[in-house]
């Protein structure tokens, strides 16, 4: 007995089906081909800015008495609440945890409100140690986790209005 054999319109469906999806896995393959080369030749978008006087309320140490005295001897910061050291110039900003009682968030912040450095869950243990940023005229100290919270990053921009 020999094997029946398919008709041509069986295998005309057959290749109409197969020529189908080539078609259609070769668009495919063009759309997401053409989305990752737009991705690489687009200009870096600028970051967004993070709009912190929104959300935090903002105790200002403008002198060299109150900014040595910092967070010292206080209990906790209370929620949405941020000490903002403001100096000056531009220079190497130190901070350090003499006397704290509570960790915190750090980040120094450039005259263009940049940030040129984060320094997170900084604790009262580290103390005599300090923490340093160049080129920076203003820090920021946070309740600790906030500025992850945030989304606060290196060379991120802020707002504090």
């Amino acid at each position: 007995m020999s094997k029946p054999t398919q008709s041509n319109a069986t295998k005309k469906i057959k290749l109409a089906r197969s020529g189908l999806a080539i078609v259609v896995l070769l668009a495919f393959t063009t759309v997401i081909l053409s989305a990752v080369m737009q991705r690489s030749e687009s200009p870096k978008q600028e970051s967004e800015i993070i709009r912190l006087g929104e959300v935090l309320d903002f105790e200002v140490v403008d002198t060299p008495e109150l900014q040595r005295k910092g967070l010292s001897d206080r209990e906790s910061l209370a929620k949405n609440k941020a000490m903002l050291f403001v100096f000056s110039e531009s220079g190497q900003r130190c901070i350090w945890m003499k006397d704290m009682r509570f960790s915190i968030d750090i980040v120094w912040l450039d005259k263009s409100n940049k940030i040129v450095k984060i320094a997170e869950n900084v604790a009262p243990e580290t103390y005599p140690d300090t923490f340093c940023a160049d080129d920076a005229d203003r820090v920021l100290e946070l309740n600790a986790g906030e500025a992850k919270g945030l989304g606060l990053t290196i060379d991120g921009k802020v707002s504090l209005d």
